[in-house]
């Protein structure tokens, strides 16, 4: 059961071979992680830049439907107002026929 010198070599060799294929294993495994951090990071990147933008258009609808309401509030008023200055005048003219 003694081994032979060249016995010894060989599962040496094995063993640094099974060792280098780690390391390679290893190092395939890290620039595909670099890949993937760098990707995520542009992603985030842009769902950031859509998350201002629809901040924006929110903002925007949100201004515009404020003024839309101001505007009908100041036609009803107006339209009311003149209603009522009509029903002024003719009740006036009434009084002097």
């Amino acid at each position: 059961m003694a081994r032979t010198l060249r016995e010894h070599k060989k599962n040496l060799w094995d063993i640094t071979e099974a060792l280098m294929q780690i390391l390679a294993s290893i190092s395939a495994l890290t620039v595909k992680t670099d890949r993937l951090i760098s990707d995520v990071e542009k992603k985030g990147d842009k769902i950031g830049k859509l998350r201002i933008r629809f901040a924006w258009v929110a903002g925007g609808a949100t201004v515009v439907g404020t003024l839309i309401g101001i505007a009908l509030t100041l036609i009803s008023f107006a339209r009311e107002l003149s209603l009522q200055s009509w029903r002024y005048i003719e009740w006036r003219l009434e009084r002097y026929v």
